[in-house]
């Protein structure tokens, strides 16, 4: 797994660092895009959320994700290989740091070119409308940092059922895992900006331009459901492989960094 799946993740978890008064449990349908210049993927997710986790699915790429606020701990489901691997806070942490360490300013500053970003990463925000989704009335939000574009239609009337403390380890697990996607590019401020919009967001597109290639990952709630979850949607398949992915890939980072 690679800055890319990092940055996907990343996105993914912006949703949960909204700051909120606790609500009941809450179910969201989205239909995905994913397109890079290799490929474009789409698919349909199903979020679910509760007081202590939050969940995704994704039946056509077999691979699910579970948050733990509780434990701080993410761990990703690979249904095909029959896989768990466990990301820790933590380790997120260490895993930023270490591949901050890799990069000398040289080939920071050349990246934060690339991707439009002046010296001080200045985020730009703006309010630009609103739409109605599912009948739902929503701001509409635009966040852009360099050539990077955060798109957000949030419904200011839905709240997220975690607790405050819950986000907050959710936003910290964020800014971990975005920080260590971009060399040079403090990504962490986009997020930041992001988790300041009130409300679900039912809608969401990011859109980054490099060298003329294009990545963009979009999300568009397609069904709300708002009631009690059964506990068995948060456990953990019996029988799989686990495997610990953030002590893993500190070993693989550090034998890059002696390599060079």
């Amino acid at each position: 797994m690679g800055g890319a799946r990092f940055f996907k993740t990343a996105l993914l978890c912006v949703a949960t660092t909204v700051s909120l008064i606790a609500a009941g449990d809450l179910t969201i349908t989205f239909k995905t895009e994913n397109k890079n210049p290799m490929s474009t993927s789409k698919s349909t997710e199903v979020q679910y959320y509760s007081n202590q986790y939050h969940r995704t699915n994704n039946d056509q790429e077999k691979n699910d994700t579970l948050m733990d606020y509780k434990k701080s701990a993410m761990f990703i489901i690979d249904h095909k290989k029959k896989t768990i691997s466990k990301l820790t806070l933590d380790d997120a942490v260490k895993m930023t740091e270490a591949t901050a360490s890799m990069y000398d300013a040289e080939t920071r500053e050349m990246m934060k070119k690339m991707l439009g970003a002046g010296s001080n990463d200045k985020v730009a925000v703006k309010k630009v409308g609103k739409e109605v989704i599912l009948g739902r009335n929503c701001d509409k939000w635009e966040i852009s940092l360099g050539k990077m574009i955060l798109k957000v239609s949030a419904d200011p009337n839905l709240a997220y059922p975690a607790s405050q403390e819950a986000l907050k380890i959710a936003d910290k697990m964020k800014e971990s895992v975005a920080g260590g996607a971009m060399p040079g590019m403090d990504m962490t401020k986009l997020y930041e900006e992001a988790a300041k919009i009130k409300g679900v967001h039912l809608k969401s597109e990011m859109q980054m331009s490099v060298t003329g290639m294009t990545m963009r990952i979009f999300s568009e709630a397609t069904k709300i459901e708002q009631g009690a979850i059964p506990a068995s949607r948060f456990e953990l398949p019996l029988g799989y492989k686990e495997e610990d992915m953030g002590k893993k890939m500190l070993e693989e980072i550090n034998k890059s960094r002696k390599k060079k």
